[in-house]
């Protein structure tokens, strides 16, 4: 492989890993985790890492021979412009689409009452209101990168959602962001999250 450096080092795992982030800038760290049902929570060691780095951390357990379906999770605003422009951009390098996913937690308060949380997807779209922007930009950047993507729209609990939209339809990758607390990327690590 054109530009990689292969280092080898002794002592503590976690520590190491570390310190040759304070040596030299990256971008991604990719961790590889034991080998474990799908039904089990990764290492506590690779759920350290990704939660004490200060970098974007790919957590790989039981990684499929190809990666073929990525899901992307978005929160709707633009502080999930950068994972879903990630998530496009790994469909783009391996020529494979993307699904972005959003969920519907609950109703803004202006809706109280009414069914707007029964609306499809379509429905969404056609409202000029913030979150129907932010999807169709992530429909324009995909289109723009050449790469093919679905929109899943749900309903309920963010974390369960994330789940059950798993269940149904397997991924190979799950691209979550987590701007400011790792609170959401635990308690998914602890789940049934990426489960290939």
């Amino acid at each position: 492989m054109e530009n990689a450096e292969l280092r080898v080092v002794q002592g503590n795992v976690k520590d190491a890993i570390v310190q040759e982030l304070d040596r030299k800038e990256y971008k991604i760290i990719i961790l590889g985790t034991t080998l474990r049902e799908p039904e089990l929570a990764p290492t506590r060691l690779s759920q350290d890492i990704a939660n004490r780095v200060k970098v974007s951390a790919l957590l790989m357990r039981n990684p499929p021979e190809e990666v073929k379906k990525i899901l992307v999770c978005t929160g709707g605003h633009s502080t999930s412009d950068l994972s879903i422009t990630w998530g496009i951009q790994l469909a783009k390098a391996i020529e494979e689409q993307v699904t972005i996913l959003h969920v519907v937690s609950s109703a803004p308060t202006m809706y109280t009452g009414l069914q707007a949380l029964e609306q499809d997807l379509s429905e969404l779209l056609s409202r000029d209101i913030p979150l129907a922007h932010h999807l169709k930009d992530a429909a324009a950047l995909a289109e723009k990168e050449g790469v093919h993507a679905n929109f899943e729209l749900r309903h309920g609990l963010v974390i369960e959602e994330i789940l059950r939209s798993t269940d149904v339809y397997p991924q190979h990758l799950v691209v979550l962001g987590a701007p400011t607390s790792h609170t959401l990327v635990n308690r998914l690590l602890r789940g049934r999250i990426a489960l290939y």
